[in-house]
């Protein structure tokens, strides 16, 4: 788990980003799908011509949208209020606390 550190370095404990990574995560490998088939056929155009490319940029526009839906939903989970909380000084020793409790949980 992250959450001692980003606790450690931000000072802030989001109460959304359970829900906001919920709301996203369908359209990562959506993307990533879409990106890597138009990085092929966009490397394939150049030997085999430019019905690849028209390909690729179609995939291109595709890949565009999922990223564009990933930013809209990250932009409106992180208006809803209180979204965060300040959790004020959470120093060294408390993460190493916390590390050390998850160890002790989780360790068989």
């Amino acid at each position: 788990t992250t959450l001692p550190v980003i606790l450690f370095h931000f000072g802030r404990l989001s109460i959304v980003s359970p829900m906001a990574n919920v709301l996203v995560a369908p359209f990562i490998p959506l993307s990533m799908g879409s990106g890597a088939i138009a990085f092929v056929l966009d490397f394939l155009s150049g030997w085999l011509g430019v019905m690849f490319e028209w390909f690729s940029m179609i995939f291109v526009g595709i890949t565009w949208i999922f990223l564009e839906i990933i930013i809209q939903l990250t932009l409106f989970c992180s208006k809803i209020p209180l979204a965060s909380v300040e959790v004020g000084d959470f120093d060294i020793f408390l993460v190493c606390l916390s590390y050390f409790f998850v160890w002790e949980v989780f360790k068989d």
